[in-house]
């Protein structure tokens, strides 16, 4: 696209609104005369003497306003920061006396998008800064936009739906009204994303989206803050009878069938329902919410549920069993196996057998894994992993020494344990600590697990059958996707994710977002790079647009230790 073309997307087509706030009547002169007869027909400029003036004006939509940095009972910045805030959408062009590289920066941090040095600046100079300062409100706009939103659905993200959430609370306090914050998690989606693919999973998110949009209230706020779990700020609606017909009519709307492509798709949802009460603690508020709608969760089909002070007891008991779990798997107690045999119906003989995990617990006796597997950490699953193999390798030892012939056992593994690498080299130790062969044990997988391994859990699972392991799939036919730090952090540079880099060429807003952020970095002092830079083509595009550094197999693939230093020696030997 041309760089005119550009332009166009960016500018309106009709004749430009300009709010000029200057009270000197010879420099209103100058501005309003070099525009409207340097470019006759393409600026409407409306002048205004003072703040006073120019606020009434805004009652009528103004592309950009041009405001003399000095106003007569205004301070430096008073003009700029109300008309900002009245005008949030309008780009500002701030018009200084003489060159103030200070003044300028200071009036860009505070949300002007360009300055002018009146003395130099004619029809032609205002004309480009006008259209800079609307380009870069424009790409403003759209980095808020995207620190601010959900980009699948456009719904509110988290962090805006818990700023919005501490202002409810604030007002809350004031006026001593009650909220209501609930919490929806859909039920089935991983299924539905696991059969019919990611891109029906996100059509979904979206139809999801527009059902809750349609069902609430404009002042209501809903959010999406990952994956398939949504939330509601109820303000103004906060009793338990108005939240709960809130619920149900959520639950109504995404009860029919989503189409879904060639396809179509009956969705439910658990909503876990909060109360704020004035003195509340946005995080209390969420963890409740949270809370239950898992408690919603456990009943069949679509359901909301209350939090209650009893949840909050149940909270407390289930940390104090994730403890005494943990201590029971590094001090190697409480935990025991029990053997259920297999039998081959050809023969009739013993076939193998399988060890089933138990825990006696010491308040509440034995329990079954689906009792105490749900509070384990994903660390302390693969520590338990290994402390079942081993003691399976203990018993089969022992059997052994009896005088028996124990049959193969198998035992259940971890999904988390296939990311590490030496799985097998593990396990074949813990084999030979035990003076046992890789015969004597299988290992059993979950196909809701299976479902969501990787490349590199597949590879695992392929080295550990060749140690001579066997690999048996468990439960088959069960089953049927900060802006706001570059201000927060001490940065030096930001570097551009390399997938806006490698869709430059062939996704225009991809190009404007590169551009946007280089903009962006300079003005908060940063260096910019760019990563994934693959053609001279990019990089010229980067360079046209000020980027500072670039990597990339333009320059380079990556290479090993040995390759660089000759490549940097023969690079320098060029150069000198």
């Amino acid at each position: 696209m041309t760089a005119a073309a550009m332009e166009a997307k960016v500018m309106p087509l009709r004749p430009l609104n300009i709010l000029l706030v200057e009270d000197n009547s010879s420099d209103i002169f100058l501005v309003q005369s070099g525009l409207e007869r340097t470019f006759p027909g393409e600026f409407n400029v409306t002048p205004a003497h003072s703040l006073e003036a120019a606020l009434p004006a805004l009652a009528k939509p103004f592309d950009v306003a041009l405001l003399d940095w000095t106003l007569p009972g205004s301070s430096d910045l008073e003009a700029l920061k109300s008309l900002r805030h009245a005008a949030p959408q309008m780009a500002i062009v701030m018009l200084t006396g003489h060159d103030d590289e200070a003044k300028a920066l200071v009036s860009l941090k505070h949300g002007a998008q360009d300055y002018l040095v009146k003395e130099r600046a004619d029809g032609h100079l205002i004309k480009r800064a006008i259209r800079y300062a609307i380009e870069r409100k424009h790409f403003e706009d759209n980095l808020t936009t995207m620190a601010n939103y959900d980009g699948l659905t456009g719904l509110a993200n988290r962090s805006l739906f818990e700023s919005r959430l501490d202002m409810a609370l604030a007002r809350a306090r004031r006026s001593g009204d009650t909220l209501g914050v609930l919490f929806i998690d859909l039920n089935g989606f991983k299924q539905i994303n696991d059969r019919m693919g990611h891109e029906a999973g996100d059509i979904l998110l979206k139809r999801v989206a527009a059902r809750l949009r349609q069902t609430l209230r404009e002042c209501d706020t809903v959010a999406r803050f990952g994956g398939d779990e949504f939330a509601v700020l109820l303000e103004g609606a906060g009793s338990p009878r108005n939240c709960a017909i809130v619920a149900q009519k959520i639950i109504d709307a995404l009860a029919p069938p989503v189409a879904l492509g060639q396809g179509e798709a009956t969705i439910g949802a658990s909503i876990g329902i909060a109360l704020g009460a004035p003195g509340i603690a946005r995080e209390e508020l969420l963890r409740n919410a949270d809370a239950a709608m898992y408690r919603a969760k456990e009943s069949p089909g679509s359901f909301y549920h209350f939090y209650t002070d009893h949840m909050h007891e149940e909270t407390v008991e289930r940390l104090q069993m994730e403890h005494e779990l943990t201590v029971s798997i590094r001090e190697k107690t409480g935990l025991c196996l029990f053997y259920q045999p297999k039998l081959d119906l050809s023969t009739g003989q013993l076939a193998g057998a399988e060890a089933l995990l138990r825990w006696e617990h010491p308040r509440r006796g034995m329990l079954a894994p689906a009792e105490f597997m749900p509070l384990l950490q994903p660390s302390m699953a693969v520590e338990l992993d290994g402390v079942v193999v081993e003691t399976v390798c203990r018993d089969i030892k022992c059997w052994q020494a009896a005088g028996l012939k124990p049959p193969q056992v198998s035992v259940h593994i971890s999904g988390r344990h296939w990311e590490n690498a030496d799985m097998a080299d593990a396990l074949l130790a813990m084999l030979r600590n035990a003076g046992l062969h890789a015969s004597c044990l299988a290992i059993e997988v979950d196909e809701l697990a299976l479902l969501h391994c990787g490349s590199d859990g597949f590879d695992v699972l392929s080295r550990v059958r060749e140690t001579g392991i066997e690999v048996h799939l468990d439960n088959f036919g069960a089953e049927t996707s900060s802006l706001k730090l570059l201000t927060r952090c001490p940065l030096d540079a930001i570097k551009i994710d390399r997938q806006l880099t490698a869709d430059m060429s062939s996704k225009e807003q991809h190009a404007i977002l590169v551009r946007a952020l280089v903009d962006l970095g300079h003005q908060l002092g940063m260096r910019v790079v760019a990563e994934g830079v693959e053609t001279e083509r990019q990089q010229q595009a980067l360079q046209s647009m000020a980027c500072d550094q670039i990597q990339g197999f333009v320059i380079s693939k990556p290479l090993p230790a040995q390759d660089f230093f000759h490549w940097l020696g023969n690079r320098q030997h060029a150069a000198s």
